[in-house]
């Protein structure tokens, strides 16, 4: 056995955290050779290793089939990079649970300066046109976008990327060969032939409770600043920053509506140091400063803001109106606060949401409420 294959049987090992596993490397001078071929009572003699992790250990090749994985790797055109490799993210190696190894897949530049953009999956409206626009943005301007894949802000910000053929990175909370979630199909097939697939677990790993928190530890790790677009007080983001924070990153965050449960975090990581942003430029200044580089972004490019084109309202009809003007404030309003505030009867009403749906002014949230679409 090779020295990345040991690796990545190492990397596969049930109950063996990245922590545990580079204190035995230490060890071992770093070998994981031998590792693998050491018996069970040299392995008991080191601190935090039983009877239990001894056997499995010693006994891996019944956890973990080598040949099997490569043969899944050649055949989906997937690499594994160990700690020693090059390729491995070198802002990684900081980071004191950093795994020893990951499964990499699609274009993968590892120099490039990076952003990790992340957020609620309950995102609103709003929130995910921000974070495609800065996403696309900043890619276009040369900046890596780092993400986990997950729906609300991550998907959009993947795609914003995608759209000016940036690069952008996608860590899985899985092993790299499933697709999660389901509906994110058509963005993991672009993922992998335009932008990056990442994952630490092995193939066929299912996503559960314990992957998604060592996910979050990559995207803090692996990147040189962090920006969070919309997040409740607690949830996998706010890890995720939270970690960013510990490890040294620069940590941004767009503020919301303070009655917002999607903003709490962002106000919250701003209270306490985060940096308040509002647009790509300023993203671009902190990093620059951060990392003493220069962007190419252009003057003429340079966002406005977030601004609602008022333009397109003018010929609406007065309902319509009425609702444009109850909803631009940012707030989600049910058909009966509607009814109450605009003085029209149910039937009426429903005729100029429907209307507004259809020329997608307003879209109808899974709670049941109306959100404006914002024009960027």
């Amino acid at each position: 056995m090779n020295r990345k294959n040991a690796f990545m049987a190492l990397n596969a090992l049930p109950g063996i955290g990245p922590i545990k596993l580079r204190r035995i490397m230490q060890s071992f001078d770093q070998d994981p050779i031998a590792i693998l071929n050491a018996s069970a009572s040299e392995l008991k003699k080191l601190e935090g290793v039983g009877d239990k992790l001894s056997s499995v250990i010693t006994s891996h090749e019944n956890y973990f089939n080598i040949e099997r994985e490569q043969f899944v790797l050649k055949s989906t055109d997937t690499r594994f990079v160990s700690c020693e490799c090059l390729e491995y993210p070198k802002n990684l190696l900081n980071i004191p649970d950093a795994p020893i190894g990951l499964y990499i897949k699609g274009k993968y530049m590892h120099r490039k300066l990076t952003l990790a953009i992340v957020g609620t999956r309950q995102a609103s409206i709003y929130g995910l046109t921000v974070a495609r626009k800065l996403s696309r943005e900043l890619a276009n301007a040369g900046v890596c976008i780092v993400s986990g894949m997950a729906r609300g802000i991550d998907g959009s910000a993947h795609e914003g990327a995608l759209e000016v053929e940036g690069d952008t990175w996608g860590v899985l909370g899985c092993g790299i060969n499933i697709i999660y979630p389901p509906e994110h199909v058509d963005l993991f097939k672009k993922m992998e032939t335009e932008g990056t697939l990442i994952s630490e677990f092995p193939f066929n790993r299912r996503a559960d409770k314990q992957t998604f928190p060592r996910r979050n530890r990559i995207i803090a790790g692996m990147c040189d600043g962090m920006l969070v677009v919309e997040s409740a007080a607690y949830g996998g983001s706010m890890i995720s920053a939270r970690l960013g924070m510990e490890y040294g990153k620069t940590v941004m965050a767009i503020p919301g509506r303070i009655e917002s449960q999607v903003a709490q975090g962002c106000h919250d990581l701003i209270r306490d140091g985060a940096v308040l942003v509002t647009n790509a430029q300023q993203i671009v200044d902190e990093l620059s400063f951060e990392k003493q580089m220069e962007f190419n972004f252009q003057k003429d490019s340079k966002p406005k803001g977030i601004l609602l084109n008022k333009s397109i309202y003018e010929d609406l009809p007065p309902e319509q109106l009425q609702i444009i003007n109850l909803l631009k404030g940012g707030e989600n309003l049910g058909l009966e606060t509607l009814s109450d505030r605009t003085c029209l009867d149910i039937s009426e009403l429903s005729i100029a949401l429907i209307t507004l749906e259809i020329s997608k002014l307003i879209k109808k949230r899974a709670d049941a409420t109306y959100e404006i679409v914002p024009v960027i």
